[in-house]
């Protein structure tokens, strides 16, 4: 498990980003470039239901490795049909079946950590026990398969009715079995402060989504634009013992940008805010 009771420090976690960062998809190009810029780890977006849609990452796992970069982790596809909290069992066992293929590909590509949604949305609170067992069983499933790979699942938090909308509910969801970890998505934290939900999940938390928002609703801004309070989610991390990738999951939008977020301007961005957390502490 990434994480642990010893404090670590912003600098030493490596700078990675999403693959969602670049529109219409990552490219050797594009990986170069973030090469240039410093990256040293990837998440790749699976790009379909079943890991057939995902060739070109077979080659682009091989190329990152030449350039000295790693795929740390891989997002797992999400959305209406593909909800493992789903209250339809055949969707539930084929999302499981398609997941489990997602996470043998990526064990080519060197992947540590498979990122998974515990559900999709709206969940009204009617539903939401029933659905929270069915995430918890389809959890512990997957959480079984990823074993046998030595890959770990890391519960993403999310964002408005969707489950695991708050750290007591994503400590809830790790219950389906003891290898889950935790990905903290700071953006999508509606309910309690970044730091907070640090603070209270701690050392569960083994990998991140880097962004910033408004505190309304999720907006995978670059950090600085929005409301988080840098110093103390870095804090917090540092104290929870975080030693993963500090990976940033910002995404271009032509209508809310004057110019594109590069590689290049999350490292700058990176820099800042870790000079601005040594000047704090």
């Amino acid at each position: 498990m990434t994480g642990g009771t010893i404090q670590t420090h912003p600098r030493q976690w490596p700078l990675g980003t999403s693959t969602a960062l670049f529109p219409g998809g990552l490219t050797e190009e594009r990986l170069v470039e973030a090469k240039a810029a410093g990256i040293e780890c990837l998440e790749f977006m699976a790009k379909a239901g079943s890991a057939q849609g995902d060739d070109d990452y077979d080659f682009l796992a091989d190329r990152a490795r030449e350039l000295g970069m790693s795929v740390w982790s891989v997002h797992l596809p999400f959305g209406r049909d593909r909800d493992i909290s789903s209250t339809d069992a055949e969707v539930r066992r084929l999302w499981i079946e398609q997941n489990t293929q997602i996470m043998e590909r990526a064990v080519k590509w060197g992947v540590a950590k498979a990122i998974l949604h515990p559900s999709y949305e709206p969940i009204s609170a009617d539903e939401r026990p029933e659905r929270m067992r069915h995430a918890m069983d389809s959890l512990r499933r997957l959480a079984d398969e990823a074993d046998r790979l030595g890959v770990q699942i890391a519960v993403e938090c999310l964002p408005r009715t969707c489950l695991g909308n708050t750290s007591e509910e994503i400590l809830d969801l790790l219950d389906a079995h003891p290898s889950l970890g935790v990905c903290c998505d700071v953006n999508h934290l509606l309910h309690e402060t970044p730091q907070a939900f640090i603070e209270a999940v701690g050392p569960h938390i083994v990998s991140l989504h880097i962004s910033d928002y408004d505190g309304l609703d999720e907006k995978h801004w670059l950090p600085g634009r929005g409301v988080i309070d840098w110093n103390a989610v870095l804090r917090a991390l540092a104290r929870a013992g975080y030693d993963g990738p500090f990976m940033y999951e910002v995404v271009n939008r032509k209508t809310e940008e004057a110019e594109p977020i590069t590689p290049q301007r999350l490292a700058e961005v990176w820099v800042s805010l870790k000079e601005s957390y040594d000047r704090d502490n």
